[in-house]
């Protein structure tokens, strides 16, 4: 009798873990920590971050951080067909985002747009992505490649 409860028990914990959320991430190769390798700005110089700046998404969340625990959240809206991806912080200055590759400088898309100083959102346009590298345009024109990190 004792052996039957405890296979009971056994059986009615592995159930309720079984069904148990997890929530997936929804953004196919999106989703994950992105080293940043290169920022090219559009006067033809290049940054080296030296590893150090990173990009995480997962979900609706965004997450700017580098090497000195530094971690700036934003909300996030990812179109995978028309390759575009908004962040808007919330909390930080777009102005303090520029080892990032983010700057306020125009438009990646209209580069003599003048910058909206208010703004909080970010679009950046996907030029590529895989499982392994991701080549966006930030406004201003810069060009951030990234590897998964």
């Amino acid at each position: 009798m004792k052996s039957r409860l405890i296979y009971l028990i056994l059986s009615l914990v592995a159930l309720m873990a079984a069904p148990s959320c997890r929530e997936l991430a929804q953004d196919g190769d999106l989703a994950g920590q992105w080293q940043i390798l290169t920022v090219e700005h559009p006067d033809g110089s290049v940054t080296n971050p030296e590893g150090h700046y990173y990009y995480c998404f997962y979900r609706d969340v965004a997450q700017l951080t580098n090497t000195n625990t530094t971690r700036i959240t934003a909300s996030m809206v990812y179109d995978e067909d028309q390759r575009f991806m908004s962040l808007t912080f919330p909390y930080e200055p777009i102005a303090y985002l520029a080892p990032w590759g983010i700057s306020q400088t125009g438009s990646a898309f209209a580069p003599d747009a003048t910058p909206d100083p208010e703004s909080k959102t970010v679009t950046f346009k996907i030029s590529y992505l895989s499982s392994k590298k991701l080549v966006m345009t930030a406004p201003g024109g810069n060009v951030i490649t990234c590897r998964k990190y």
